[in-house]
């Protein structure tokens, strides 16, 4: 499942969205992300009498490697609340931005308002754009009944996470790959140095090894941990807890309020790979030596040391009541 972005919707393509509706002579609109933001992109295409035909001029609107959003309307009456949301992620795109679509889609709904869409379709080759393709589509989702806009919005909002599309490729299936001296790195944690740092290269889609070094104090840690992007940061600490010493490894995910959005949305769904390539390099890390934060001040020895060693709950034992009659005289008040 995607994680869903803050990318806003622009004043022009909420009034753009809204016109198509009232009026009534938009079949459909392209949508791009465009600096951090949801924008129309050319001319509306028009409304004919015919859908089938509309459809097939969609293939003017997708680009080869480059990813957008179609709205499209599903019928020509006016005033219509039945629109389908179209995500084209060609294959071969970059995958910063097959990340960047599949995390907006549904806040691109929840932004121009849920009840508007009946439909939501996936595609990442031409033929899954075919007419052929989504009447397919359209017969196993079996929703070929106009909806009332109640109707409407339970539909969405149940199947929000539902993604219908034909497409092979998802973006949490990519697993970049570690650079040489990434992997030398993680190989040599706990001996030659027990402090690792890796970054993610959007451009070269590969994890990097940003340093590696040995940090004595694990208060040192916050000098190397940025204050304007993510990182990733392996950690042997050990420590005495209770007067018994323990080795315990650190995984901490740091993600600034300052960092880019594609920067926050890329390291979050790269986070997993991490952790497995580190796994798989020998470095056990316990659910409690998992670590996420946003800066680097909300760094505390106190919170690891109590995640680490989490105190046992105390197990109150089952009072009995007493019978009736029994236990200390009770006062009532005279009339």
């Amino acid at each position: 499942m995607t994680h869903t972005s803050r990318i806003p919707v622009t004043d022009e393509l909420e009034n753009v969205f809204a016109r198509a509706r009232t009026e009534g002579k938009i079949r459909s609109i392209k949508v791009l992300i465009d600096n951090e933001s949801l924008v129309t992109s050319g001319q509306p295409q028009p409304l004919s009498s015919s859908m089938k035909d509309d459809w097939k001029n969609l293939t003017g609107l997708l680009e080869s490697k480059k990813p957008c959003y179609v709205l499209f309307r599903l019928d020509s009456e006016s005033n219509a609340t039945r629109w389908a949301l179209l995500s084209w992620v060609p294959d071969g795109s970059p995958v910063k931005d097959r990340m960047m679509y599949a995390s907006t889609r549904d806040a691109l709904k929840k932004q121009l308002g849920l009840t508007y869409f009946a439909d939501t379709y996936h595609g990442s080759e031409e033929r899954d754009f075919t007419w052929e393709a989504y009447s397919s589509h359209r017969d196993k989702s079996a929703a070929p009944a106009p909806y009332t806009a109640a109707e409407v919005q339970y539909k969405n909002e149940t199947t929000a996470e539902i993604d219908h599309g034909t497409a092979r490729e998802y973006v949490h299936s990519v697993r970049f790959p570690l650079s040489d001296a990434a992997k030398a790195a993680l190989s040599g944690y706990g001996s030659s140095h027990n402090m690792i740092q890796l970054s993610v290269d959007p451009v070269k889609e590969t994890i990097e090894l940003v340093n590696k070094k040995n940090v004595s104090q694990i208060d040192a840690l916050l000098s190397e941990i940025p204050e304007d992007e993510p990182r990733y940061t392996f950690y042997k600490y050990d420590h005495e807890f209770e007067t018994e010493n323990f080795e315990s490894n650190l995984f901490i995910y740091s993600c600034p309020p300052k960092s880019q959005i594609k920067l926050k949305m890329l390291y979050s769904t790269v986070k997993s790979v991490v952790a497995a390539a580190a796994e798989e390099s020998g470095i056990k890390i316990e659910k409690s030596g998992k670590v996420e934060m946003t800066d680097p001040e909300d760094f505390s020895v106190e919170d690891i040391l109590s995640n680490l060693h989490p105190k046992p709950e105390k197990v109150e034992k089952f009072a009995r009541p007493m019978r009736a009659g029994r236990g200390g005289a009770r006062m009532t008040r005279g009339k």
